[in-house]
């Protein structure tokens, strides 16, 4: 089995996939930036003997990180505990990293390991042109081309990120917890601020897919949602062919297989 890291902003998933690629469990944990090793090794401990794992069943692990601060704690835990050294994908800069997806992008343009990770999931997953809504602390637009192309992509404020910065910033406005949709029109300063949320991230949404559609007219794509918060506009736009919960994750699992697996090629 493989053991997988994503580590985002806000939360870092931890999946476990099976050598064939099937996840066979999930869970996440608050991004903390001064977790010590101890407390990372007893937390993946708890999350192997709670599914009735040995540690001899993993054979190897991968870190997908946009959070460097916290690299060095997963890595050494990973040694510690289960004796494993992870690989660690940061950016596009790896040059030993052995990906079918072809990073067409400004030289000099980091791009995050989760972004990687989509792209790849995508190719490996979907096998045509796309567009990754990914939908976390930042709501991330990625397309992908034809030829294994990654074409660009966009970058927004996520959905609680924008609410958290209203909260700062607005004296008169209470902390809201974002849920489903509510009645039109809205009533109350906390439906405001949730209708005012909501139909903006649709309407961002909307539009930015209609746009590359547009703009990129030689291309069929498949607009994909995925990231922890993608499940708040599921069933409220037509935009948004499929949703893809471990889009990441899998797309690191390929990448782990393309690397250190036994058929590495794409």
């Amino acid at each position: 089995m493989i053991l997988i890291f994503d580590v985002g902003n806000t939360n870092i998933t931890i999946a476990l996939y099976s050598y064939e690629g099937q996840n066979l469990h999930e869970f996440r944990v608050i991004t903390k930036k001064k977790r010590t090793i101890d407390e990372l090794g007893l937390i993946l401990n708890g999350f192997l003997s709670h599914n009735k794992i040995s540690n001899k069943d993993i054979a190897g692990a991968i870190v997908g990180s946009v959070v460097p601060s916290v690299n060095d704690e997963i890595l050494f835990a990973c040694e510690k505990y289960l004796s494993i050294k992870p690989y660690c994908v940061n950016s596009k800069e790896d040059s030993q990293l052995k990906i079918p997806l072809k990073i067409k992008i400004d030289p000099n343009a980091r791009l995050g390991a989760d972004r990687i990770a989509n792209g790849v999931g995508v190719l490996a997953r979907y096998k045509k042109e796309a567009l990754v809504l990914d939908f976390g602390t930042a709501t991330v637009c990625d397309i992908i081309g034809a030829d294994d192309d990654y074409l660009g992509g966009m970058i927004s404020p996520g959905i609680h990120t924008s609410i958290n910065a209203l909260y700062k910033e607005a004296t008169l406005l209470s902390f809201y917890k974002f849920n489903e949709p509510i009645k039109m029109p809205p009533t109350s300063l906390d439906e405001a601020l949730h209708a005012g949320i909501f139909y903006t991230t649709l309407g961002a949404v909307e539009k930015i897919t209609t746009e590359i559609k547009k703009e990129l007219k030689q291309y069929k794509f498949k607009v994909i949602a995925t990231g922890g918060l993608s499940y708040f506009i599921k069933g409220h736009t037509n935009a948004v062919d499929v949703y893809d919960s471990d889009l990441t994750t899998f797309g690191l699992y390929k990448i782990y297989m393309y690397n250190f697996g036994e058929k590495n090629e794409f």
